[in-house]
């Protein structure tokens, strides 16, 4: 996943829940970039298990993990944009559907910046 090769891994996504706290050299004590990563994958996870608040929840506390950081653009953003996607997706889920299309459009705009530097975000982040 492209996210995680620009916080320095090369990990795939994860395929459940004890890969995802492995993911990425992130550790629960881990206050980095990889942990909102982390924490973004996990509210997929949520998502995709019928846990749209919790993944919800999660995701926000992802994207504010990820904001940090926002002194390295370069680092982050990718992850930011897989966040944010999966914030939407559960907020969507939860039968919010004013703030989802919100945030689903601050993932595309990040997701643009991404693109215009390397289009291959495009294919890699599309469907995150």
């Amino acid at each position: 996943m492209r996210a995680a090769e620009d916080l320095g891994g090369a990990q795939p996504f994860p395929d459940d829940i004890a890969e995802t706290a492995a993911g990425g050299g992130t550790t629960p004590t881990d206050t980095g970039p990889g942990m909102g990563l982390a924490m973004a994958w996990h509210a997929r996870l949520l998502a995709g298990n019928g846990r749209p608040a919790g993944a919800r929840g999660l995701a926000a506390d992802a994207v504010r993990q990820l904001t940090r950081f926002s002194d390295n653009p370069d680092g982050f953003q990718a992850a930011l944009v897989v966040a944010l996607t999966v914030q939407a997706t559960a907020t969507r889920a939860s039968g919010d559907h004013h703030e989802a299309p919100l945030t689903d459009q601050r993932a595309a705009r990040i997701l643009a910046i991404l693109t215009e530097r390397d289009d291959t975000y495009a294919d890699d982040l599309h469907s995150s």
